[in-house]
């Protein structure tokens, strides 16, 4: 979809600006597009394979370990090894420099793909709506979907629930076109 502007909202104000020549697409739509264009130049794509790339390095490769469902296909040694597990990165569980330390006044973190239409015009633009307990951000992509991506603060998350805290966000940072 093409988007035009991204409107920042908070409970206090509004900043509309322009994105000329921009566009939206889902996740699922963008992994689509970069696979079929990695295989069109020669990569090897392997699907629903895990990696663990190991601590022994050489000067020009890395070293991973294959599995596919749970069997092991070997060890390569790669320049480059794209390992798309998601902020866990359980692919990077034996290099210790990786390692993820949660503060505890972090937010958490919500995603996904919500179906059908919303009250008025959205469809052109990027939507943030920023208050003191987190963000929400939303975009429609193709057929009627929207991506929605949030971080909120784990109070709120744990007094209302996720989807009414996303909601609640929303709503306190709603102002008229």
């Amino acid at each position: 979809k093409t988007i035009s502007f991204i409107d920042i909202q908070t409970p206090w104000r509004k900043l509309r600006i322009p994105i000329p020549g921009g566009i939206a697409v889902s996740r699922r739509v963008l992994d689509e597009a970069l696979v079929r264009e990695a295989v069109r130049q020669g990569v090897q794509f392997l699907p629903e394979t895990t990696v663990t790339v190991n601590a022994r390095t050489e000067a020009t490769a890395r070293h991973a370990v294959l599995c596919q469902h749970g069997v092991p296909l070997g060890e390569v040694r790669a320049k480059v090894v794209l390992a798309c597990d998601g902020l866990n990165h359980t692919s990077l569980r034996k290099l210790p420099m990786f390692r993820s330390r949660v503060a505890r006044n972090a937010r958490i973190g919500i995603g996904g793909v919500a179906r059908g239409t919303l009250h008025g015009d959205h469809h052109e633009r990027v939507t943030m709506a920023i208050d003191r307990r987190g963000y929400v951000g939303m975009v429609s992509v193709e057929k009627d979907q929207w991506n929605i991506a949030a971080a909120v603060d784990a109070g709120l998350v744990q007094e209302l629930g996720m989807h009414q805290a996303v909601r609640t966000i929303l709503k306190n940072t709603a102002t008229e076109d």
